[in-house]
């Protein structure tokens, strides 16, 4: 069994992270990347302003939520979910920053 303990900002030495057996789950394999890529999910209205892209099978056994980078809710983002997807999973990510990047302010030195 091996024992970690969790990194900072998490440092409190009674919090142990055990791993008695191997996981249940397959790894999934990665694959590149392709540059020019259409997606293969849908996306879907929640509210005016603010959808979701959904790819995967609607009987999948389990789902992933991806919450995107400050890349973007972009192409690239929905081929990884496609990849996710084509192994079994129901990938949902959130439009949370409404079709805009990060403000590059919040990145500043301060």
């Amino acid at each position: 069994m091996s024992k970690v303990h969790l990194p900072y900002p998490i440092n409190d030495k009674s919090i142990i992270a055990k791993y008695d057996e191997p996981a249940k789950y397959e790894l999934i394999p990665t694959e590149p990347l392709k540059a020019e890529y259409t997606p293969i999910g849908e996306k879907i209205d929640v509210q005016e302003g603010i959808n979701c892209y959904i790819t995967g099978s609607k009987d999948s056994k389990a789902g992933i939520i991806y919450f995107y980078d400050v890349g973007g809710y972009s192409d690239s983002i929905f081929q990884q979910a496609d990849i996710l997807a084509k192994h079994g999973y129901r990938v949902i990510i959130p439009n949370i920053w409404a079709n805009e990047r990060s403000v590059i302010e919040l990145l500043d030195d301060e």
